[in-house]
């Protein structure tokens, strides 16, 4: 019984000293070529820098979702996208991605894991919408609620009415002199790129409320049922 413990103890030793004494715990290094501010939709390229010899595979994790799994140390590219939903929740200026590299070393039964990580800022394209109603009043100013995401400062706007009229401001108010149906353009222009998106709107005449009450008297008593009835126009139910 001595001997078998003895032998077991020995050969518990044994693996110890293998795990740590020939399994390298990997080493991960990476840099980025391409800049490491880029507009959405752009190229971004990483170098792997790993020196550890004896690496089985490597995992790239974009920070995006995505990750890619490789069995060498060639220069890999990623895509990033900004969704209209990230853009929408306050990443109007961009999101930024944290990219990491796990080096994976499989050694004695076990797996060893060493990663390093860095960031990069993707700027948004424009993301282009507003808000109007699809029904304005003829001669009252309405108000364009522009809801567009866009990278940076220096985005610029320009809103065509679709009467001939137009306008650079942020947030503009229009007023339509005739009757009609307009389509609405808004254009916006950003460092990464340019778009537009338009909207149809009806030009209506404003209500008119009046009303009859069918009764011959000339005064009414209390608790009277009176019966009336509803002529006005340029109404909606």
């Amino acid at each position: 019984m001595l001997r078998l413990y003895l032998v077991t103890f020995i050969v518990y030793l044994c693996s110890i000293g293998y795990l740590f004494g020939q399994c390298d715990i990997p080493n991960s290094n990476f840099s980025i070529v391409s800049p490491i501010t880029i507009c959405e939709g752009e190229v971004i390229e990483v170098s792997n820098n790993t020196l550890s010899p004896d690496i089985d595979y490597f995992i790239w994790d974009w920070g995006d979702g995505a990750r890619d799994t490789v069995f060498d140390r060639n220069n890999y590219t990623h895509i990033h996208n900004i969704t209209p939903e990230s853009c929408a929740t306050g990443n109007e200026q961009g999101v930024t991605q944290q990219i990491t590299l796990y080096a994976v070393n499989l050694c004695g039964g076990n797996e060893f894991t060493q990663f390093s990580s860095s960031s990069v800022f993707i700027k948004s394209k424009p993301k282009i919408d507003f808000d109007i109603s699809s029904e304005v009043c003829i001669g009252f100013r309405n108000d364009f609620i522009n809801l567009s995401c866009s990278s940076g400062s220096d985005a610029t706007y320009l809103w065509d009415f679709g009467d001939g009229n137009t306008s650079t401001e942020t947030h503009p108010n229009h007023r339509y002199d005739d009757l009609g149906t307009y389509v609405v353009t808004l254009s916006v222009v950003n460092e990464c790129s340019t778009g537009f998106f338009s909207k149809e709107i009806k030009v209506v005449s404003p209500p008119k409320a009046f009303f009859s009450v069918e009764t011959d008297a000339d005064a009414f008593c209390t608790d009277l049922e009176l019966q009336l009835t509803s002529q006005s126009t340029n109404t909606t139910n």
